[in-house]
């Protein structure tokens, strides 16, 4: 994890971060993956836009939680039914 930051996520990362975890729902190892636009900073892979936002402590907002929560369990689910 990177050093924590004293300041609040920039808003253009915490949307970017937003489209990350929906396109990380669609996420296939076989495919290269969705790229995000940052503004003004160019597209990054989903896991760019993720060490991009490491270092901030802000809470996650509910709708975020609560998605990346339900993404976490479906794939423990399949997991264990494989």
């Amino acid at each position: 994890m990177a050093e924590s930051s004293a300041d609040p996520i920039p808003k253009e990362l915490a949307e970017a971060f937003a489209h990350a975890v929906l396109g990380f729902e669609l996420w296939h190892p076989q495919h290269e993956g969705q790229q995000i636009s940052i503004s003004g900073r160019g597209y990054h892979s989903i896991d760019a836009v993720c060490g991009l936002v490491d270092k901030f402590t802000d809470p996650l907002p509910k709708q975020r939680f609560g998605k990346i929560t339900l993404i976490h369990a479906r794939s423990a689910s399949r997991r264990f039914d494989s």
